[in-house]
């Protein structure tokens, strides 16, 4: 799994992100998360962050539990073949 790509969670209920975590590492992905209580938060604090390192993709959170399941199992596949620029890079 490429631990350079960071998870940014937006869940307002806090049993909700901790499900989302804890099927994320079910599914084998480890990378770092951070959470913010809602998709405000991540606007407010993170979007101009996010673009400036090259953030071009985001999922939203399927309400059926089978098609979450399925996203994420599909995010671990977009995870394993995603590349990062280096920041610093030559």
């Amino acid at each position: 799994m490429n631990q350079e790509v960071v998870i940014v969670v937006a869940e307002d209920d806090p049993g909700h992100a901790a499900l989302i975590e804890k099927n994320l590492k079910r599914a084998g992905i480890n990378n770092q998360m951070i959470t913010f209580a809602d998709g405000r938060e991540v606007l407010d604090c993170e979007i101009a962050r996010c673009h400036e390192i090259g953030c071009s993709s985001y999922i939203t959170k399927p309400v059926e539990y089978d098609r979450f399941i399925e996203a994420i199992r599909q995010l671990g596949l977009f995870l394993l073949v995603v590349e990062v620029p280096e920041l610093n890079g030559p």
